[in-house]
């Protein structure tokens, strides 16, 4: 599994969670956040090496650094590929499941295993700063990744089907993977049955989860309190998450109105309660927003061409509002963004909300996985 953000954490666990109930048993492998969080899940989880692109202090995903300097991505590739062989070889499963990485799926492929992908972004995407360079700079790499997802006997996409597919503008590049697209929904589990260990003290209420490689969230973090303080001085309360995995989940007052916390247990229950949620564009936060037909403001990680694509999908289907640039944005303009979201047409949140609720996650996806057993 891909272990950098906690969206692939979150769909793998409640994909694992689904086999185990029909008596099947799995072995995960990550790094970084995803280890944590499924080691902190109760999920066997092996240690892998991290392979990612590279990120700035201030925030910003560095795409021209990452592009110029491939030969060390490459060797991690090949170190990855190697432990995953070796992982497969000592545990002899009946099958590979891998939640966005190809050296699973070659190591399967070597010794004649069954794979599924687990995929939304199937593609590299160019930020939207690069203008006309962007398809030179999508299509070549787009078209091998094309080859190496194709390895799989399925490829399941924890997305909504047409024409709600947050994810719809990374999947539809990929010709070699389209006839074996399942759509399965949105791994949410909820948690109604827990007692909310914090209750907004009134309404409107907003709740700002920022979550993401560490390297970006602090200055996120910095304005969203900022901002969060303007909106208290408008009425509204306000939490704040910095989804640091295994950190105290109990929120803490920062100001009058506004809390924060490292890691909100069971931030579903906020999801569902808040009026807005101002968050990173990342596809799983995303869908639970979409889910419990909340409102959002959604603010991409600065030249991350994946999430300024999902919530620019987002912004057309009208339940959100996209900020492609968060790095050009004052508080008192995110404060302003987050009351002009309450507007957001209702119709259009509960029609949405409710395909999301009709389609079975669990039930869709273990049963991908079992017809290729």
């Amino acid at each position: 599994m891909y272990g950098t953000g906690l969206g692939h954490s979150y769909r793998t666990a409640a994909m694992l969670r689904a086999l185990s109930s029909r008596g099947h048993r799995a072995v995960a492998s990550s790094w970084g956040e995803g280890l944590r969080y499924l080691r902190s899940s109760d999920i066997p989880c092996v240690e892998v090496p991290e392979l990612d692109v590279l990120w700035g202090e201030e925030g910003k995903m560095r795409f021209r650094d990452t592009l110029r300097n491939m030969a060390a991505p490459f060797a991690r590739f090949l170190h990855q590929l190697e432990v995953e062989g070796a992982l497969i070889d000592r545990i002899s499963p009946a099958m590979v499941l891998a939640d966005s990485r190809a050296t699973p799926l070659l190591a399967a492929k070597r010794r004649g295993l069954r794979s599924a992908l687990v995929i939304n972004q199937a593609r590299l995407m160019a930020p939207r700063a690069l203008g006309a360079l962007r398809p030179a700079i999508e299509v070549p790499p787009a078209q091998m990744l094309g080859l190496l997802w194709s390895s799989a006997d399925v490829v399941i996409v924890p997305d909504l089907p047409p024409p709600y597919t947050i994810a719809s503008e990374q999947l539809g590049a990929i010709p070699q993977i389209r006839g074996k697209l399942k759509f399965v929904g949105l791994p949410i589990e909820g948690c109604q049955d827990v007692e909310p260990a914090w209750r907004p003290p009134h309404r409107p209420f907003a709740l700002f989860t920022i979550s993401g490689p560490e390297e970006t969230k602090r200055p996120m973090l910095l304005k969203s309190v900022a901002a969060a303080k303007i909106l208290a001085r408008r009425g509204w309360s306000a939490l704040i998450s910095a989804a640091r995995v295994g950190s105290s989940g109990n929120p803490r007052a920062v100001d009058e109105g506004v809390y924060i916390c490292d890691w909100c247990n069971c931030i579903d229950q906020y999801m569902a309660s808040a009026d807005v949620i101002v968050a990173r564009a990342g596809h799983t936060t995303i869908g639970r927003a979409i889910y419990y037909g909340r409102p959002s403001v959604l603010i991409p990680i600065p030249f991350h061409g994946e999430q300024e694509s999902n919530a620019l999908s987002a912004q057309r289907m009208g339940v959100a509002r996209a900020i492609l640039r968060s790095d050009l944005m004052s508080a008192s303009e995110l404060a302003d963004e987050v009351e002009a979201a309450a507007s957001i047409d209702r119709g259009k949140l509960e029609l949405a909300s409710a395909v999301a609720r009709s389609v079975d996650f669990a039930e869709l996806s273990a049963t991908a996985v079992e017809e290729i057993l």
